[in-house]
Formats: structure tokens, C-alpha cells, sequence
């Protein structure tokens, strides 16, 4: 009967383990789905005081707007300009300016990386509001996507998150984390 005992006790015991780590993965699956879910819901119902925040910024700053666009445009005209006429210039001149515009194109995407790290860094507690703290820890929580809408443009009136949750299993003899992922997106509400 020890015998018998000692052969089916670690299964059983196994078998248990296992059946109480799929409970907890999934309750923290409906959390995370809940949070991600609830925060962009209520954003989208309340988006339409900074559409009208927007607009009215849009009017009164349309010089400041028009003037960055201004600069945009004119660095895009001088990148081609530079291309019209690289090959009358002087090699090492032209190794200088293809490095200044590497270096260009490269400072403009790390620009957008931060902004893009800043915005999802930002938006972590927003999200993280609505995730019951019990079940979701706030370190092993993070923001990988935000979707913004587009207050000019009538198709991209969407806001939405994307969100992962790292879930150590613990299970013995098994070191691994798994990573949970939900993402929401939401029809925003602009009045009518």
C-alpha cells in the first residue's frame, strides 16, 4: 500500500498543482482582459471635452501648427534638393551629407520611440486603474500599445490600449513566465 502510494502521490499531487496555476492564469486573463477593456470604454465615452479642447487649441495656436508644418515641408524639400544635385558634388562633401541625413532620419525615429515610450509610460496608470490590484501586480503589468485618435480625421476616431501582464508559473522544478496579452479597441465618442 506504500508502494502503491508513493507511485500515485506525486501524479495526484502534480495533477493538483497544475489544475490551481490554470485557475490563477485565467483569473489574471479575465483581469488584465477587464482592465484593458474598462479603460479604454471609458475613455472612449469621454473623449469628447478634449476633442473640443483640441479644437479650440487647433484655433487659437493655427499659426504655431502652421509653422512646424512649414518647417517639415521645407526639410523634405531640401532632402531632395540634395538628391537633384549630389552627383555634381565632391565626394568627401557628399559622404557628409549622406551621414548628416542618416543622422537626421535616425534622430526623427529615436524621437519617435521616446515619445512612443513616454505615451505608453504614461498611460500605465490610467490602465492599471482599472485592474483590480489583488489579482494584477503593478511591476509585472506594463502598456505595449496605445491607439490615439485622430481629431482631424474622421476614420481614425478610435483610442485603444494593448497591454501585457508577466506571470511567473509556479509550479516546482519549473521556472517560467508567462506573458499575457490583451488588447481593446474603442469607437470614441465625438458627439453628434
Amino acid at each position: 500500500m506504500v508502494l502503491e502510494a508513493a507511485l500515485i502521490l506525486p501524479m495526484f499531487v502534480s495533477f493538483v498543482i497544475a489544475l490551481i496555476v490554470c485557475i490563477q492564469i485565467t483569473i489574471a486573463d479575465m483581469a488584465l482582459r477587464s482592465a484593458v477593456g474598462e479603460s479604454t470604454k471609458v475613455l472612449a465615452a469621454n473623449m469628447y471635452p478634449a476633442e473640443k479642447l483640441y479644437q479650440q487649441a487647433s484655433q487659437a495656436g493655427g499659426p504655431l501648427l502652421d509653422q512646424i508644418q512649414t518647417i517639415r515641408d521645407r526639410a523634405a524639400q531640401a532632402d531632395e534638393f540634395i538628391e537633384s544635385v549630389e552627383a555634381f558634388i565632391p565626394d568627401p562633401v557628399a559622404v557628409l551629407i549622406d551621414w548628416m541625413r542618416r543622422m537626421g532620419s535616425k534622430a526623427e525615429g529615436e524621437a519617435d520611440a521616446a515619445a512612443d515610450r513616454v505615451l505608453k509610460e504614461a498611460m500605465k496608470p490610467v490602465v492599471y486603474n482599472f485592474a483590480n490590484p489583488e489579482i494584477l501586480k503593478k511591476d509585472r503589468f506594463h502598456v505595449t500599445g496605445v491607439t490615439l485618435p485622430g481629431f482631424d480625421n474622421g476614420d481614425q476616431d478610435f483610442i485603444g490600449f494593448e497591454a501585457e501582464y508577466d506571470f511567473p508559473l509556479a509550479v516546482p522544478f519549473f521556472s517560467r513566465t508567462l506573458t499575457l496579452k490583451k488588447r481593446a479597441l474603442e469607437r470614441v465618442w465625438l458627439g453628434a
